[in-house]
């Protein structure tokens, strides 16, 4: 159970470290041979379905650690893998100044799954998450992490999009 915050903090834990160790090289590796360009003038890696886990979660041997988490094991796609380098945040040539100040001030707040369709970009839910997990492979500091959950944001979203849905 997540509780009021919408987010649980888990470890440390030896089998969260022995994914994390196994899950570095990997991460650095795929995320050097991207054929995705990074963005924000070089400064913000972003890798969807990049990391060579398999279902399990399970990467060279080395298993995901369910356990630890606690969540249930499920079949799982790729990882996901996010790099911020010297310099971020930078604005992207492809965003506006009002899209740059809002990446910067609130985190580019966005409800994952839901994405732009069609010409017309229509926002719909085309990846239903369950849950998200974030789980640094370096050593950061908190305010370098590249996912930020806003706590009790899964209550509004939830009431949101109940009412959207009717």
């Amino acid at each position: 159970m997540v509780g009021q915050a919408g987010w649980r903090r888990v470890g440390p834990d030896p089998a969260i470290a022995a994914w994390a160790d196994a899950a570095r090289p990997l991460a650095v590796a795929a995320l050097a041979s991207s054929p995705e360009p990074l963005r924000c003038a070089g400064t913000w890696a972003v890798g969807l379905d990049l990391l060579a886990n398999d279902e399990t979660g399970a990467l060279d041997g080395t298993a995901f650690p369910w356990r630890a988490l606690p969540l249930l094991p499920e079949p799982l796609h790729k990882g996901q893998l996010s790099a911020v380098y010297p310099g971020y945040p930078q604005p992207g040539l492809e965003e506006s100044a009002a899209a740059a100040r809002y990446r910067v001030t609130r985190d580019a707040a966005h409800l994952d799954g839901l994405l732009p369709v069609g010409a017309a970009r229509a926002r719909m839910m085309q990846e239903p998450h369950g849950w998200i997990l974030g789980m640094p492979l370096t050593d950061c500091a908190p305010e370098a992490a590249p996912l930020v959950v806003w706590e009790g944001s899964h209550t509004v979203l939830r009431a949101a999009l109940a009412a959207a849905l009717q």
